[in-house]
């Protein structure tokens, strides 16, 4: 009987390296996502320059124009 529960630890210890490896995938797809939110960033300052080239601002008035 004690044997027995021996081998199912054995079974139980083989479940958790594999839900390492899933956390370990988890990671990656986390990584592209930080890539993606830099290149979001990137378009938001490009748009923002853009539109400052593309206006004029009035420093008396503190008026685009």
């Amino acid at each position: 009987m004690l044997f027995d529960a021996t081998k199912v630890q054995g079974d139980a210890s083989k479940v958790q390296g594999d839900a390492s490896k899933v956390q370990g995938d988890a990671t990656k797809v986390q990584g592209d996502a930080s890539k993606v939110q830099g290149d979001a960033t990137k378009v938001q300052v490009k748009r923002l320059d853009l539109c400052v080239h593309t206006r004029h601002f009035n420093v008396e008035t503190g008026v685009f124009s």
